[in-house]
């Protein structure tokens, strides 16, 4: 009698499984940032708000897939080096771009000639001429798609397109969750949903550059699962996050207070509106001048 311990997984079930349980991470994830939207407001801003968990999250996940992304080019043939070495870098630039360039964390001043043209007094080219307010999201969501499908199509396509399949694209298991990433960063269901969508993004690429890692043997994960590493690294991002969040943090005011007159209502969420107006007017801190006068105009 054979036991079931010890009959063969077949390969393509295994790979499902994994796919499943990267996009049932992410699925779970995004319903639980939505339900700290609906429910709990004045945490979902701290959530979003600068130099906050969100922010830093993002950074260090950026951060983190940029040197992954690194070593495994240092590993690999010319032209996936190449390729690598570009997506660390840009892993890396988003990754500075997002808290600064550690402006707050090392007690930076920002250069007057920088100052002077940069929409939010800091050191950073994404607020600067015309990359003021640009959104790249919904570019970054369909790229995302293109690159899975080319990752799909490697073997099938055209001789001249025969260089795609010597990158390390995307692996096929992260396709339904790039699925996810791709619908926040397009559709972006929340309220300030491009902070959401930016930390989705960086946990795909993070997800990605781990994959590429192990395959490559830049990373070891010895007995553990693909998945036990991806979500392990994952968390210690998030952690991280929290934990930069909690040092180098600076007053909210500015966030709740925009978050409550601006961005609730014109979801049509006036009772989260009118919670973070509450909130807001019991911490002295938090109040802005027009306070008291925007929230009688909305709320009575």
């Amino acid at each position: 009698m054979v036991a079931y311990s010890d009959v063969p997984i077949p390969r393509n079930l295994i790979a499902w499984c994994e796919a499943v349980t990267y996009a049932a991470g992410l699925s779970l994830l995004l319903m639980l940032v939505i339900a700290i939207e609906r429910h709990f407001p004045v945490g979902y801003v701290y959530l979003i708000s600068e130099d906050k968990i969100g922010e830093y999250a993002t950074s260090v996940a950026f951060a983190a897939a940029g040197g992954i992304f690194l070593a495994s080019g240092l590993k690999t043939a010319r032209l996936d080096r190449t390729f690598l070495l570009l997506l660390a870098m840009a892993c890396i630039f988003i990754a500075g771009e997002e808290i600064s360039w550690g402006q707050r964390i090392f007690g930076i001043d920002t250069p007057e000639v920088l100052r002077s043209v940069n929409r939010q007094g800091e050191i950073t080219l994404h607020n600067i001429g015309p990359l003021q307010g640009a959104d790249f999201h919904e570019v970054a969501g369909v790229l995302l798609q293109v690159l899975m499908l080319a990752s799909a199509l490697r073997t099938r396509l055209p001789r001249r397109l025969a260089w795609v399949a010597q990158l390390s694209l995307p692996p096929l298991s992260l396709w339904p969750a790039s699925l996810v990433v791709s619908y926040v960063l397009i559709a972006q269901p929340m309220v300030k949903g491009d902070e959401i969508a930016e930390a989705f993004l960086a946990f795909m690429m993070l997800m990605w550059s781990v994959l590429i890692g192990l395959d490559l043997q830049v990373l070891k994960k010895g007995t553990r699962s693909p998945e036990f590493v991806v979500a392990l690294i994952l968390a210690a991002t998030i952690a991280a996050g929290a934990v930069l969040s909690a040092g180098f943090g600076k007053n909210m005011g500015w966030r709740y207070n925009i978050t409550a007159a601006r961005d609730y209502p014109a979801a049509g969420m006036m009772e989260q509106s009118r919670i973070l107006f509450q909130h807001i007017l019991a911490h002295p801190d938090l109040v802005q001048p027009d306070t008291l006068e925007t929230y009688r105009r909305i709320h009575e």
